[in-house]
């Protein structure tokens, strides 16, 4: 009697051991990489955490890396990387499985004019419209956002990076760096010394999405983050996310300034899929700069 109360006992400690592995190795670890000087993907990195890790099939597994966007894209490609975040794009939804939620609300489609402060008077409330399509803009190449400028009939001088364009602009190459209204005021704080400022009563806008992207191998893993996402715009909680990081904060703080304008421009490259419809995905200004304080740059020329 015994020794059948043993084995019993040994049975059951093998089958908790089973049971334990299973559990273990049952969620998948999903390979994806942060940049830990990047204020996006230290947010996609507290997204990505909180839509899977509740889910019992996958978990993250981040990676800290200061990589070319392209160069992750090429990891995607290959497998080497489960999910990359990216604005969106034709060529971008036609390779890859795009989820189509703009994790930052379009926030990121906003964008200051950082000058000089000596020309700051030209910038004024009566003819800001036209002095933009009359002067040089700076952009940064590779981030899409010079196509769309150049797709509106302004002319431009590009460089390889942002830290690089702001010289640029206090040495007279261009007249004013459109930029992330976050990215302009850590720009304007970051460089005293060399006299920028920020047009404080402008942006530029346009629909700027930016999607989770996945192989198109691994459907499985774009319909869960998909349903991962959407339980939590349902919650509340991606907007409690996206609202407690500091580029959202900046970019929601002036567009919250009634003598706004906002001189509109289209994007080439926006998807006809685009879900510019669903309500629940964008910010929601309490403003009225999308109704008659905006402006569209293209018909103010």
């Amino acid at each position: 009697m015994l020794r059948r109360i043993r084995l019993t006992a040994s049975a059951l400690i093998t089958l908790m051991a089973c049971i334990t592995t299973t559990q273990f190795t049952f969620a998948q670890a999903v390979k994806v990489n942060f940049n830990p000087n990047s204020e996006l993907s230290q947010f996609t990195q507290v997204l990505l955490t909180a839509a899977l890790d509740s889910h019992p099939k996958y978990s993250v597994n981040g990676h800290y890396t200061n990589h070319p966007i392209k160069r992750d894209l090429d990891m995607l490609r290959f497998n080497e990387l489960d999910i990359v975040w990216h604005p969106t794009n034709h060529e971008l939804e036609q390779e890859f499985l795009a989820i189509r939620i703009p994790i930052t609300q379009g926030l990121l489609g906003f964008q200051s004019i950082v000058v000089k402060k000596q020309r700051l008077p030209e910038f004024n409330l009566t003819n800001q419209r036209r002095l933009l399509a009359s002067l040089v803009f700076g952009a940064a190449r590779g981030t899409g956002d010079h196509q769309i400028y150049s797709s509106a009939g302004l002319t431009g001088v590009y460089s390889s990076n942002e830290n690089t364009l702001v010289h640029m602009l206090e040495g007279d190459r261009f007249d004013y760096l459109p930029t992330s209204t976050h990215r302009a005021h850590r720009l304007v704080a970051d460089n005293p010394e060399l006299n920028l400022t920020i047009v404080p009563n402008l942006v530029v806008s346009f629909v700027k999405p930016i999607y989770f992207f996945v192989n198109r191998n691994n459907p499985r893993l774009a319909s869960v983050l998909a349903e991962q996402i959407e339980t939590l715009i349902t919650k509340g909680d991606l907007d409690e996310l996206l609202h407690q990081q500091a580029f959202a904060a900046h970019t929601i703080n002036k567009l919250s300034n009634e003598k706004l304008v906002a001189i509109e421009l289209v994007n080439p490259a926006l998807p006809e899929e685009t879900p510019l419809a669903n309500s629940r995905y964008w910010y929601q200004f309490n403003s009225d700069t999308s109704t008659d304080k905006a402006e569209t740059l293209l018909s103010s020329l």
